[in-house]
């Protein structure tokens, strides 16, 4: 079943079975996923995810406070933001950095409840960067360390610089799909309208 999002805020104020139940079965998946990927297990992602509810619940709870984004945008950030704070206590690392920026993580976690436009294309790119294929990933992961396209060549086991440039073009084109069919990215271009 579907709800509007004001129903889903109304039924998380006032613990309404049913809507916490689409809740989980509809913000954790990507969380989940988020979490294994990059060095945690689902009993991290469970911890990451309740905690983030109960902050989101507190934070809904005052009355002057009121979420600029979606219930499901503000929940995912949050939950991002304290993976983060945990693989640094860890002292483990994303397994894909998305040139986050250490100023606006820092102003996150002092301020969960702004969700910076900033955030939210960061978390899109990284929610589809994970969706790619496997070469795709790889690939784009070499470039972004500046890795040159004879070199990329070499460790993907293409023939030719041009054909790691064809496959790179390609693995781009696909992200950039995954990204503009996102409800989410289709929300946020509204809002900047």
């Amino acid at each position: 079943m579907e709800y509007t999002e004001h129903k889903i805020l109304q039924g998380f104020i006032n613990k309404d079975t049913p809507i916490l139940n689409y809740i989980y079965d509809e913000y954790l998946p990507p969380i989940r996923y988020h979490i294994i990927h990059n060095s945690g297990c689902p009993a991290d992602a469970m911890e990451i995810f309740q905690a983030a509810m109960v902050i989101t619940y507190d934070k809904l709870r005052k009355t002057k406070f009121t979420l600029d984004c979606t219930l499901k945008t503000y929940i995912q950030a949050i939950c991002r933001n304290l993976w983060l704070k945990e693989l640094r206590h860890r002292g483990t690392s994303l397994t894909y950095s998305l040139d986050v920026h250490d100023e606006i993580n820092i102003a996150y976690e002092e301020n969960p409840e702004i969700v910076e436009t900033d955030e939210i294309r960061m978390y899109l790119y990284q929610k589809h960067f994970f969706m790619l294929s496997k070469s795709c990933k790889k690939l784009l992961k070499l470039q972004i360390n500046n890795e040159r396209f004879r070199s990329i060549a070499k460790k993907m086991g293409y023939a030719s610089e041009n054909l790691a440039r064809k496959k790179r073009y390609r693995c781009i084109k696909k992200l950039i799909s995954l990204i503009m069919s996102d409800p989410e990215y289709k929300k946020l271009k509204d809002d900047e309208d």
